[in-house]
């Protein structure tokens, strides 16, 4: 029983302190308090956002350092293969030009010694036609004379 009306007394203690009227200096104190903590806490904010985006910022560069490694890489790479396929188109265009000589020649050459021994027959052809014509009518001129006319 004892301890029932002591912990009543000790709540009515509570009760008439929680519901006191607090002044405008307890009001001005909490205030004061308040900005404190608020300007504490803003300042733990500033710091941890001006460290977060330094972070960010130091990571980012990073990842743009290996980008900017893999390009420069990847570049090296295409020039290479590049360089090489240009060599082998400059090794095939020769090879066909050379080819293409080879193919002109064999063909030419042939064709051009053709040409000259039909050049040369067609020569001996027209001279030994000539030479019949020629024939042809000294005979006609003796066979006029030879022909008695009565």
């Amino acid at each position: 029983m004892k301890t029932i009306i002591i912990s009543i007394g000790m709540l009515l203690l509570f009760i008439f302190s929680a519901s006191a009227e607090l002044s405008v200096e307890d009001f001005g104190k909490i205030r004061a308090l308040l900005r404190e903590e608020i300007s504490a806490v803003e300042t733990r904010l500033t710091d941890r956002i001006e460290l977060t985006e330094k972070h960010i910022k130091e990571h980012v560069a990073q990842e743009i350092g290996k980008v900017n490694i893999k390009i420069e890489e990847m570049d090296k790479r295409v020039s290479g293969r590049i360089e090489t396929v240009d060599k082998r188109l400059d090794r095939m265009f020769t090879l066909v030009v050379a080819l293409m000589t080879t193919v002109i020649a064999v063909v030419s050459i042939p064709m051009a010694i053709i040409l000259f021994q039909l050049s040369r027959q067609d020569k001996k052809q027209r001279a030994q036609d000539e030479k019949i014509e020629a024939l042809q009518q000294e005979l006609a001129e003796r066979n006029q004379g030879n022909i008695i006319t009565p």
